[in-house]
């Protein structure tokens, strides 16, 4: 399984450089206080929205296009012609309005913002282009470029005393580099366009640019929205948890980027019925990191939280309920990549619309109601019915099945994991005190006894399980 492979080296990747993020997350936290993290994160929030605009779903209908073959460099000319000049109406009106973002952050960012956002644009061109052309595991590759040198600018920055203007700038640098970096790789040879090119890629866009939304909604709104009803300091608590939370949601956005030019080939060169088998894979692997980690912060979610400082750990309260939000998504997630990857994005648009909806208006009246932790019960309540819609749409469109039987154990191996946790943190925390960052290295043993316990039950209870794992190693076992 070619997908797998793909996958793991997206996701070994993806953690290399998140084992530098969360590092730098951790430095900020203890440097500043929660309120200037909660600034931060509402700026990058504010930028994720902001790239919807510049987007509009083009990056998404440039990876459709580039991988079916046919005029890829065409239309890979007109995708970047329509986002660079959507960048520059978003950046005017910036400019325009800078009043007003200034006063809903509560710093005056403006300058930073067009940079991030320039930045944010080039990279999703890019990233777009690479796995338009299969080569998932390059831009898997890319991202420790991106994260890990963004992160290691930002912690140079701070160190030297530029605080949030030195986190912004960081931000920037390094997803530029990256997108240099993969340009490079690419090798981009750009050609005139024809008209039925930008057609081409406004037909599919028009439909793929809610999923953009649908994206930044589930990831963000709840923070943006929590910065007009709450403190900073509450908001860069909850940012904290869902920091925990969208590492554990790695593997599956690894998984469903690998499966989209998979299917989009398949579904071009035979029936869509012949998909099944990659939509089930998708589906018995969207769970493999989240539900051990959902197990695991239960049961030691504060002392994960505690890494970043004690002043975060009223994030443990939302925890769980973002975990376990992640691992809904994680499923959705394979179902609308596989709409898009058949080209029916006019059916993601259905669940797309239904989520956006329904995500914004629960959060504001859970926020009103029951306060920042109803944003969290928000966000998989909406995620919960997107789900079951998305399902319900696919099933009359392919035939396939849920792999039942698969997910029951790696709930089975992750209820083993989470015994042996629970039986063994008693023994380990009288040990914390005798040794220097006791804490910190108490947590990080009871995570490798947790995944070394789940990742061995599975490999003993699930035959499918052993089988992915013998194809997809680097090399030839004897």
């Amino acid at each position: 399984m070619r997908v797998g492979q793909q996958s793991f080296v997206y996701f070994l990747a993806k953690n290399a450089a998140y084992v530098v993020s969360f590092l730098a997350v951790v430095y900020f936290a203890r440097l500043v206080d929660p309120s200037t993290l909660g600034i931060y994160y509402v700026v990058i929030g504010l930028l994720s929205w902001l790239q919807l605009p510049g987007n509009m779903g083009i990056s998404s209908a440039i990876k459709k296009r580039v991988s079916e073959g046919t005029d890829a460099n065409e239309h890979i000319t007109a995708g970047i012609i329509v986002i660079g000049t959507l960048f520059v109406v978003t950046a005017g009106l910036l400019f325009a309005f800078s009043e007003y973002v200034t006063a809903y952050i509560g710093a005056d960012v403006t300058e930073y913002l067009v940079l991030l956002l320039f930045a944010g644009l080039s990279y999703s061109i890019v990233q777009a282009v690479l796995e338009g052309r299969q080569l998932v595991h390059v831009s898997g590759l890319l991202f420790p470029v991106k994260v890990g040198g963004r992160s290691l600018l930002q912690i140079s920055f701070v160190i030297a005393g530029f605080g949030l203007v030195g986190m912004l700038a960081g931000f920037a640098i390094g997803v530029l580099a990256a997108a240099v970096l993969g340009a490079t790789v690419l090798t981009l040879r750009l050609r005139r366009p024809a008209r039925r090119h930008f057609k081409n890629i406004g037909s599919f866009a028009k439909y793929s640019w809610l999923g953009s939304v649908q994206s930044r909604t589930f990831n963000w709104i709840d923070i943006l929205l929590l910065n007009v009803f709450v403190s900073s300091a509450l908001v860069g608590s909850y940012s904290v948890a869902w920091n925990v939370a969208a590492f554990l949601n790695t593997f599956g956005v690894s998984v469903s980027r690998s499966i989209f030019p998979e299917i989009s080939k398949l579904s071009t060169d035979n029936s869509i019925d012949s998909t099944t088998h990659l939509i089930e894979d998708a589906l018995s692997y969207a769970g493999l990191m989240l539900i051990p980690g959902f197990i695991g912060g239960l049961l030691i979610g504060d002392r994960v939280i505690r890494l970043y400082g004690a002043e975060y750990v009223t994030g443990t309260a939302v925890l769980g309920i973002l975990i376990a939000a992640c691992l809904v998504n994680g499923y959705q997630r394979q179902l609308l990549t596989t709409f898009n990857a058949l080209d029916r994005p006019n059916l993601a648009f259905r669940v797309n619309a239904v989520f956006v909806a329904s995500n914004v208006v629960l959060n504001v009246v859970f926020i009103t109601q029951f306060g920042w932790i109803g944003a969290a019960y928000a966000t998989l309540l909406t995620v919960s019915v997107a789900t079951c819609a998305s399902f319900m749409l696919l099933s009359r469109l392919v035939t396939f099945s849920v792999p039942v039987t698969e997910i029951a154990r790696q709930w089975i191996a992750a209820i083993a994991m989470g015994i042996v946790i629970y039986v063994v943190e008693p023994m380990v925390s009288p040990l914390e005190g005798a040794i220097p960052f006791g804490t910190t290295v108490g947590t990080i043993i009871l995570v490798a006894i947790g995944a070394s316990i789940y990742f061995l039950t599975l490999i003993g209870i699930s035959r499918e399980f052993r089988t992915t794992v013998e194809q997809n190693l680097p090399v030839d076992e004897p």
